[in-house]
């Protein structure tokens, strides 16, 4: 076996002729799935300028907005994967791991093919800066948290009046004390 043939993709067992269903239901796939994603992307993003600004309120309408984006993905998602055990009937798969959508769209006659191949890699482009941009946020979001954590100890050990350190090695915040006298008494 060479090289090359260890890597082909997915390939079918039969070509029967491909159910214009199937496109038409690809071709809507697709689009739902770009436009939800596309949401998506430009949420993670009101995101991250919200974070940028320390908007708290601008963060919980992004989280919000992702939250109802990936909602939509996760329905489209089973959308996907009713049309893929569609054509797994339909057709006999042969080749490594899942059928994709790619695969799915190659299957498809000209001049739809051509499109449904431009709206299935526009859509792993959205997924991937969608997932890029969450990574993003939530090490921004780590680093903030750390950095508040430290500041909250930096002023926990500054009002500590007994400046003593904790089990994990800081002085722990706890409750305010009172640290005056009454002179006049």
């Amino acid at each position: 076996m060479t090289a090359a043939a260890t890597h082909a993709p997915l390939t079918l067992a039969r070509q029967p002729d491909p159910d214009p269903d199937l496109g038409i239901e690809l071709a809507r796939l697709l689009d739902d799935l770009t436009a939800a994603n596309e949401r998506l992307v430009l949420a993670v993003e009101a995101h991250r300028e919200a974070m940028r600004k320390a908007d708290a309120k601008a963060m919980a309408s992004a989280l919000s907005s992702q939250r109802d984006a990936l909602e939509a993905v996760a329905h489209l998602d089973e959308r996907r994967r009713r049309l893929v055990d569609a054509a797994s009937l339909a057709m006999a798969w042969e080749g490594p791991g899942p059928i994709t959508l790619t695969a799915l769209a190659r299957r498809q006659p000209e001049p739809a093919r051509t499109t449904l191949l431009a709206s299935a890699s526009r859509l792993k482009d959205l997924v991937k800066r969608a997932r890029d941009g969450q990574r993003a946020s939530w090490s921004a979001s780590t680093a903030l948290a750390s950095h508040v954590e430290g500041l909250i100890r930096a002023v926990a050990k500054h009002l500590s009046h007994a400046g003593t350190y904790g089990r994990k090695g800081f002085t722990p915040a706890g409750p305010v004390l009172a640290g005056g006298l009454d002179v006049r008494s």
